[in-house]
């Protein structure tokens, strides 16, 4: 595995990075902000290095291009200060000459962007900061995704995606209900379901369903009682957790669906996430995607899964209108409507 000069220059910085936080190995988050202290350096404080010309004509280009790439993503070099205070201090107290081994995580990182420089060139290449930025947003640390959010996280995926439509990718028109399809038994939940409706852009709607509730006619029959019908998109994320699995790539995808569905204010997004067991994650995501645009979203989780985001984010009912789809008693902040 052959890495660049300014990726040699990461490592070091990394190592040094872990070696102040006072633990035994250098983790992800401590590569992460290694590589935006390289950022940072200035022709002067690189010529310090004391490496031959060429090594430091090769450590400034490559620094400009990550210093471009930052900018063209809107990441801060100043956040790896917030990461390295969420870090904290270990009590481990390394020789000054000791030489720290990666951990586990680093080692795949560096695997991954092989495989990336790989697959982009067809053939083995060199590493470089670049591509350790890139594996580094498409499995970010949680560390990473508290501090920087989704949207920024997502705004660099691997060269196959760019470009490409998520969100046409995986969403389904559904405006019209079909006919024979909601009972009269629903009709005060589709009432109260349309009424939401009229101010969605203020928060958006979050339904919890028992096992056994169907939401989609119920949202669709909602949609049609509106005096201007918006043109509903479903998008199931089980099927994008499915297909997103294998390269890591889920919540980068649901950024990107939620950073389009922005685009179209006309449209009603529709994320169902019934049969997911795990929304943290994704809840994060759409909270980050919600702070840079307003635009008209329904959410659909199990009962089961929204108990358990509730113990881990005890907020999360500040930025959603929470319905409970199965007993009307359960509605809540709908004085937010």
């Amino acid at each position: 595995m052959e890495i660049s000069p300014g990726v040699e220059l990461i490592w070091s910085l990394a190592s040094r990075e872990a070696m102040l936080a006072k633990v035994r190995e250098v983790e992800p988050d401590h590569f992460f902000c290694a590589l935006l202290k390289y950022a940072e350096f200035n022709n002067l404080q690189l010529g310090e290095l004391k490496v031959p010309s060429l090594v430091l004509f090769a450590l400034i280009a490559e620094r400009d291009q990550l210093k471009s790439e930052l900018k063209q993503n809107n990441l801060q070099t100043e956040v790896r200060k917030q990461i390295r205070s969420r870090l904290g201090q270990g009590s481990y107290q390394a020789k000054p000459d000791e030489i720290l081994h990666r951990a586990e995580e680093s080692r795949q990182l560096f695997v991954k962007a092989s495989e990336r420089k790989r697959g982009e060139m067809k053939a083995e290449g060199r590493i470089d900061a670049i591509d350790i930025l890139q594996v580094l947003l498409q499995k970010p640390t949680r560390n990473m995704i508290d501090v920087l959010g989704q949207p920024v996280i997502r705004a660099v995926i691997t060269s196959q995606e760019r470009g490409k439509s998520v969100l046409n990718q995986y969403a389904q028109e559904a405006s019209q209900a079909p006919s024979g399809m909601v009972g009269k038994k629903l009709m005060p939940q589709i009432q109260i379901l349309a009424w939401a409706m009229q101010s969605i852009a203020k928060a958006p709607l979050l339904l919890i369903c028992e096992p056994g509730v169907e939401a989609k006619p119920i949202i669709q029959s909602a949609v049609q009682k509106q005096i201007s019908p918006p043109k509903l998109h479903i998008v199931n994320l089980h099927d994008v957790f499915r297909d997103a699995k294998k390269d890591e790539l889920f919540l980068s995808h649901v950024a990107n669906i939620l950073d389009e569905a922005g685009d179209k204010p006309e449209h009603l997004l529709y994320l169902d996430a019934v049969k997911l067991t795990d929304l943290v994650d994704s809840l994060s995501a759409i909270k980050s995607s919600l702070t840079k645009k307003s635009f008209g979203l329904i959410l659909t989780v199990s009962a089961q899964a929204y108990s358990q985001v509730k113990e881990q984010d005890s907020t999360v009912d500040n930025l959603y209108r929470v319905i409970w789809l199965h007993d009307l008693e359960h509605v809540s902040r709908l004085s937010k409507v």
